[in-house]
């Protein structure tokens, strides 16, 4: 049996490891936003990224104090206004292009939220779930951890009902029934240049009948394939699949042993993400190799499973740089 570790988050509404996607991000005015540029598994944080809104070719470079600017590959709007609305784009290198619609809005009379701008969720009738708050794992830090709060239509006891409980970025639900069914509210607060301001999303919960037959998870990435990563550098090794359900399980193995095993340098994060264009579950486990070594140019492989179906596994290939004369010698560390 392999075991991973578990941890619920959100990182965006839709997936793609194509050149261009369409994401959409809904907030309620007056919140701060924090948009991510989708990186690939060969690129990080610092990586070459510049943003753009609604096809302009001046580029959004704010200072940090100015209410848009952008940190690393994020782009922020503390606050958001309803003229925010619109298109943006996020290029990395040359050609790469990542982009999001965020649709600011008010919030309906006397609610919490807006009912127009609630992230759809499916969870199957009699079965154990989670409700994934989308977006907000960017507002967290080493010196301030997150804390949600969660209600439903905005009233407060939703935990008074044992089947409900919080876990990292989620909201666990167990034995889902029909009156489990409306809008869901998680809230947290962000300050920035001392002052505070909130985040919060709204989810519809839709419930469903549960499928007699669970579909195979469909393998997003890696797909049989190699990189080349240059010895010292740093790089980030991702493997994720979809499917209508959350029972998808990663995890990474190398030489026929668990990652950890292998190098306890190497730790995995596994996440879950919930795509509301395509209504299927993105479940993924990554780990960094912070400074390349000769040890680590292997095949990495990746074993997929659910519970009702045997594993399945894809493998992706760590290669020294083709521009290397094949003569250089390697010291090791």
């Amino acid at each position: 049996m392999i075991s991973v570790l578990w941890l619920a988050c959100w990182i965006s509404v839709a997936y793609s490891l194509h050149n261009r996607s369409h994401i959409v991000i809904l907030v309620p005015v007056g919140e701060a936003v924090a948009i991510s540029c989708l990186l690939l598994p060969s690129q990080n944080s610092s990586s070459n990224v510049t943003w753009y809104r609604n096809g302009s070719i001046i580029p959004l470079m704010g200072d940090d104090y100015l209410r848009i600017h952008q940190r690393r590959n994020l782009l922020w709007l503390i606050p958001a206004k309803t003229e925010d609305s619109g298109f943006y784009e996020c290029r990395r290198g040359n050609s790469e292009i990542d982009r999001k619609e965020l649709q600011v809005v008010e919030n309906d009379d006397g609610l919490c939220f807006n009912k127009n701008a609630a992230y759809p969720q499916k969870l199957p009738l009699e079965n154990n779930g989670y409700l994934v708050c989308p977006d907000v794992e960017y507002f967290e830090s080493e010196n301030s951890p997150l804390v949600l709060q969660w209600s439903k239509a905005c009233s407060p006891g939703l935990f008074e009902d044992k089947r409900f409980q919080t876990l990292a970025h989620s909201l666990s639900v167990n034995n889902v029934n029909e009156r489990d069914k409306g809008i869901y509210v998680c809230q947290t607060t962000y300050t920035y240049m001392g002052k505070t301001y909130n985040v919060s999303r709204a989810i519809d919960l839709i419930t469903y009948a549960s499928p007699q037959k669970l579909l195979i998870p469909k393998v997003i990435y890696p797909q049989n394939n190699s990189i080349e990563v240059e010895l010292g550098s740093s790089v980030l090794i991702e493997c994720n699949a979809s499917g209508d359900t959350q029972d998808i399980f990663t995890a990474w193995e190398v030489n026929g042993t668990v990652l950890e095993d292998f190098d306890n340098t190497l730790t995995e994060e596994t996440y879950i993400r919930h795509s509301s264009l395509s209504g299927k579950w993105i479940v993924g486990t990554k780990f960094n190799i912070t400074a390349m070594k000769n040890k680590h140019y292997l095949t990495f492989l990746c074993i997929v499973w659910t519970p009702k179906l045997e594993q399945t596994s894809v493998y992706i290939m760590l290669q020294r740089p083709s521009h290397l004369d094949n003569s250089q010698e390697y010291q090791s560390e």
